[in-house]
């Protein structure tokens, strides 16, 4: 059964540690967001269609992420959408027929 979790971060505007840590790598926020969660094993699909945005995204696999890094990162995730509810029954019907 496939089971689906989606992580919100804000990354506009940008958070001070977050900027701070960005900086420290020479990344975009939105980069460094993808790095925590390449390293906690998610499977990451950003959306682009411009070519040099599809090669920049692979610029995640050339650094890594403290433990105090991806930490100060998970203090970000409010654990509410900002889409839908992740929890209202009707939501959760329809969406699992988007899987079947």
């Amino acid at each position: 059964m496939w089971q689906l979790h989606v992580t919100v971060i804000p990354i506009s505007p940008p958070i001070p540690h977050s900027a701070k840590i960005a900086k420290r790598y020479k990344k975009s926020i939105a980069k460094v967001v993808l790095r925590w969660l390449v390293q906690r094993n998610f499977v990451v699909i950003p959306k682009s269609v411009r070519k040099d945005r599809l090669k920049e995204n692979l610029s995640v696999f050339d650094f890594e992420l403290t433990d105090d890094e991806m930490a100060l990162i998970q203090t970000l995730d409010t654990r509410e959408s900002q889409f839908f509810s992740h929890s209202d029954p009707a939501i959760i019907k329809w969406f699992s027929t988007m899987i079947n």
